[in-house]
């Protein structure tokens, strides 16, 4: 990043150089941090009114009998398909998640077009989402912040110095607004997207996530993103099931990321298809697993609010578990917009629960029920370090979505573990591997910019 001073500042020029650099922040960080929220807001009220479709959709084709599968197959096909085929033939970049994408325009150069981003990340994710892939709102919902920030820039011709740190503020903002946890939002940033922290950026993206988590907490309330009962404090003498459920996150996370890229590397082959052909059969391959199990269907924020609030066996947490880890690979090497948070923290959750249930005979463990929702919210933060390599937005993601804040202990001591575990195995963070993949492709938009050239543009 640019130098906010000169060498040969006086301590009175640096100071008036920093107060003009925070007012031209904080005139851009408001309305980024209000533009993102508002995005987030109808980006998960329209996926709530797909679903809805969904669901509905899903009765209809039982009442229809024996025959009912092809609808539903046909149902999801189309939609699905045709998220695809809009992501393939009019933004490349809009696809998966969309970090690594922001990653690779804020550290190597890359290009984007933030207005054709917007609008396809959105209806894309939509129809995939809504169609029943099983990825998250959360990650596109990051590069639409990210996006807003670019609009900005390029539209206000930000200073040359700040206009990194303002899409850097839309991202974080973006997933502050999608999670109700502005301070994950910034940390994300700081651990993730930037990699350090700077005074201008901390106070950039400080004012941005706090924005926009005004802008959802006036929609949707002020309760956390998952309503669950409080769990109970742990003892000290029950901790060791948190480490243990460090080890199986870990190794769980190892084994997603490697699978991830290793199925990306197996559906490429679908480009040489026509444009969205891959989709479509893969959304008529989900229909069908939505005929017979319509609940692992979509991006899973629902399937984990259930789960953590009832008793499950073990044996079912694991079949959830295989299925929704299937579905989760075949889902994401589509090419589709959708991310992979909400699967991620769904498949630590799972991992939480499948532990304690299957210990819970031979140890000193409290009532069961309040022992797997404890588990559950360890192992969601656990698998999401594991995966991301990120501890601390690990963490504090968890906590600002389920209150659980009694359980930090446990929590870090998972996460603090299944970073150990993943750190041995020599496994590449998630992002950083799926960045290192969209660099070894050209860049979709080297020449092909929304607004005109910026000679400035990050």
């Amino acid at each position: 990043m640019t130098s906010t001073t000169a060498p040969n500042d006086t301590p009175t020029e640096r100071q008036v150089r920093r107060r003009g650099q925070r007012r031209r922040l904080l005139l851009r960080a408001v309305p980024v941090g209000f533009l993102a929220g508002a995005i987030a807001v109808a980006f998960q009220l329209a996926l709530v009114v797909a679903e809805h479709w969904r669901q509905r959709g899903l009765l209809y084709a039982h009442d229809l009998g024996q025959w009912g599968w092809l609808a539903t197959m046909g149902g999801c096909a189309l939609s699905i398909g045709t998220g695809v085929w809009l992501v393939q033939a009019l933004a490349p970049d809009a696809s998966g998640s969309g970090i690594p994408q922001i990653k690779t325009v804020l550290h190597h150069g890359r290009t984007m077009r933030p207005l054709r981003l917007l609008i396809v990340k959105f209806i894309g994710g939509v129809l995939a989402i809504g169609g029943g892939l099983t990825l998250g709102r959360e990650g596109p919902t990051v590069q639409m912040g990210g996006a807003i920030g670019q609009f900005l820039n390029d539209v206000t011709r930000t200073h040359p110095e700040d206009r990194r740190i303002i899409t850097s503020a839309g991202a974080g903002a973006g997933l502050a607004a999608a999670f109700n946890a502005p301070l994950a939002g910034m940390l994300f940033v700081f651990e993730e997207l930037y990699g350090f922290i700077s005074p201008p950026l901390l106070f950039a993206v400080f004012i941005a996530a706090v924005t926009a988590d005004v802008v959802t907490r006036t929609t949707f309330g002020q309760l956390s993103a998952f309503h669950v009962p409080m769990p109970i404090i742990q003892p000290l003498y029950e901790l060791p099931w948190a480490g243990l459920i460090g080890i199986l996150a870990g190794l769980l996370g190892v084994l997603f990321n490697r699978t991830l890229l290793f199925t990306q590397r197996w559906m490429s082959g679908m480009r040489r298809w026509p444009l969205g052909a891959g989709g479509f059969v893969v959304g008529a391959l989900v229909g069908l697993v939505g005929w017979f199990v319509p609940d692992v269907l979509g991006g899973g924020a629902s399937l984990i609010e259930h789960l953590l609030g009832m008793d499950i066996s073990w044996q079912i947490a694991l079949q959830f578990l295989g299925l929704q880890f299937v579905l989760t690979m075949i889902s994401y090497g589509t090419g589709a917009a959708g991310g992979i948070f909400a699967p991620l923290l769904l498949f630590g959750a799972l991992i939480g629960v499948a532990t304690v249930a299957l210990l819970q005979p031979w140890l000193p463990f409290s009532a069961l029920g309040q022992q797997q929702l404890a588990a559950a919210i360890v192992g969601m933060g656990a698998c999401f370090t594991a995966i991301v390599r990120a501890p601390l937005t690990g963490v504090v993601i968890v906590l600002e979505m389920t209150d659980g804040f009694h359980l930090l202990l446990p929590l870090m001591i998972a996460s603090l573990i299944a970073y150990g575990v993943a750190n041995a195995l020599n496994d590449t963070p998630i992002y950083e591997a799926l960045m290192n993949r969209q660099l070894a492709t050209p860049d979709p938009n080297a020449s092909k910019p929304d607004t005109p050239s910026d000679p400035d543009k990050a």
